[in-house]
């Protein structure tokens, strides 16, 4: 798994935010000094497809998927779309300051 690919995961399960001055080869699309939006997507009856096609099918339709929703939030957001292993993808949407509660008191942020 490339690197950006892995740090984006490791967002997700453990809360490792990337620094305010992140290795620029990574070129995140979202930048995690400011509320992000964490929106989970789960693949409808996964376990009668896992039976019914090859891991390496299955892990085209995940790439596909993650470049759908990439590609669909990404005409008015940042955003940033995780294949979290099996059943599971993450999309880390960024909302433009000021639309939506972004920035206010109480919006969700990825650090704790």
């Amino acid at each position: 798994m490339e690197i950006r690919k892995q740090k984006l995961r490791n967002l997700v399960l453990r809360g490792d935010v990337p620094s305010a001055n992140p290795d620029k080869a990574i070129n995140y699309k979202v930048d995690f000094q400011l509320p992000v939006r964490v929106i989970l997507f789960r693949i409808d009856h996964y376990k009668p497809f896992v039976r019914q096609y090859s891991e390496k099918e299955r892990d085209l339709l995940r790439y596909s998927l993650t470049n759908v929703i990439q590609e669909n939030f990404a005409r008015g957001f940042a955003c940033e779309c995780i294949d979290m292993g099996e059943d599971l993808l993450c999309g880390l949407v960024q909302l433009p300051l000021g639309t939506s509660g972004a920035g206010r008191r109480g919006s969700a942020r990825m650090a704790s």
